[in-house]
C-alpha cells in the first residue's frame, strides 16, 4: 500500500537521525534505481557524511548515470555472471550484458567528465555452473574498463533436506523452499571447492 512506503523527506530524516552512528548504508534490491527515491537518499546521505553503496544488475543505470556520479555514491556494484552470451544466458534475457556494458562506460565517461574518483566500481560475481570455466573473462574484462573490485562468491541453494531441517527450527518464523538447484547443474565441485 501506498501509505506504507517511505516518502523523500522520511528518508532524509532517517539519513539525519543515524549519521550520529556513522552506518554504511547499502541499497539493493531487485533493482534500487526503480525507485525515484533511490538518488535522492544516496544524496541525503552524501550531505551527512555516510558510506553509501549500491547493487544493481545495470539495466537502468545508463540514462541514470550523471546522476549516479553526482549523487556521492561511495561504492557501485554491479552484478555480473559472465562476459557476453554467458551473462545473456545465466540472466535469461539476451541483450542484457550489451546494456550492463553500455551502463559501465557511461558511469566511467560520467566519472572522467566530473573529474570523480567515485563511485568505485566493483563486480559481484556468482559461480555457478554455467560460467565457472570462464571466470578468467570477468576478470579481464574488469581489469579493461577499470573496475576496482571483482567480488566472487559462492551459489546460496536449498535443497529438500536443507529445506526440511530449516523449516523444522525456524519454518514458523521464516518459512524456506528449495531454490536456486538449476544453477548447480554442470557445476564441478572440485574446482570450487
Amino acid at each position: 500500500k501506498s501509505e506504507d512506503l517511505l516518502t523523500q523527506g522520511d528518508l532524509e530524516r532517517v539519513a539525519r537521525e543515524v549519521a550520529a552512528f556513522k552506518p554504511s548504508i547499502a541499497l539493493t534490491g531487485g533493482e534500487p534505481l526503480i525507485s525515484p527515491l533511490t538518488l535522492p537518499f544516496i544524496r541525503a546521505c552524501h550531505r551527512e557524511g555516510l558510506v553509501t553503496t549500491m547493487t544493481c544488475n545495470g539495466m537502468l543505470l545508463e540514462a541514470k548515470a550523471a546522476e549516479v556520479v553526482a549523487s556521492g555514491l561511495n561504492t557501485l556494484t554491479l552484478s555480473l555472471d559472465g562476459v557476453g552470451e554467458v551473462h545473456d544466458h545465466v540472466r535469461g534475457k539476451q541483450g542484457s550484458f550489451a546494456r550492463l556494458d553500455a551502463a559501465l562506460s557511461a558511469v566511467q565517461w560520467e566519472k572522467t567528465a566530473a573529474g570523480s574518483g567515485t563511485p568505485a566500481l566493483q563486480f559481484n560475481v556468482t559461480i555457478t555452473g554455467r560460467n565457472q570455466g570462464r571466470l578468467h573473462e570477468i576478470l579481464e574484462y574488469a581489469v579493461a574498463h577499470q573496475v576496482n573490485r571483482v567480488i566472487f562468491s559462492h551459489l546460496w541453494y536449498w535443497d529438500e533436506p536443507m529445506v526440511k531441517k530449516h523449516n523444522a527450527l525456524w519454518g514458523h518464523i521464516a518459512p524456506a523452499e528449495v531454490q536456486n538447484l538449476r544453477a548447480l547443474e554442470g557445476l564441478d565441485t572440485r574446482v570450487v571447492a
